[in-house]
């Protein structure tokens, strides 16, 4: 805390960024292994898996791909598998870590879904493709 009784602000410095506050500085994957074990990032090639099977390339349907909610879908999978009796021990640690581990982990493991999520709803203008000749399939 500042002489104030204020939070204080610590400003990082890399090689590649500057001023960077804690918010942005991301735990090496490495790390979050060792912490966590591989448990998480199985569960994201079964959570990816599962997804896969889920979406359709078809207008209309729940399941399109531009209508499915990709971020909230993955969410809903990762609540319940962290909820499972099954994942007891893993549950523990996860709570034991506190709240910036978890949000880290999290961050890492949803990182595929959140880039779906990006691609399909374009939001930030990355994914405007310059010719309507280019789909899925090319």
């Amino acid at each position: 805390t500042g002489g104030d009784g204020e939070e204080a602000t610590f400003i990082y410095e890399t090689s590649v960024d500057h001023r960077l506050t804690e918010s942005k500085i991301r735990w090496p994957r490495e790390s979050l292994r060792r912490i966590f074990g591989m448990g998480p990032w199985i569960w994201r090639q079964w959570a990816c898996m599962k997804l896969e099977k889920k979406l359709q390339f078809r207008k209309g349907s729940p399941n399109d791909f531009e209508l499915l909610d990709i971020r909230s879908y993955a969410a809903e999978l990762w609540e319940l598998w962290l909820a499972d009796a099954r994942n007891a021990s893993f549950k523990e640690l996860f709570d034991r870590v506190g709240t910036s581990g978890q949000e880290e982990l999290i961050h890492h493991i949803m990182a595929p879904f959140d880039l779906m999520q990006e691609v399909v709803t374009n939001s930030n203008g990355h994914w405007d493709l310059p010719s309507a000749e280019a789909s899925m399939f090319t």
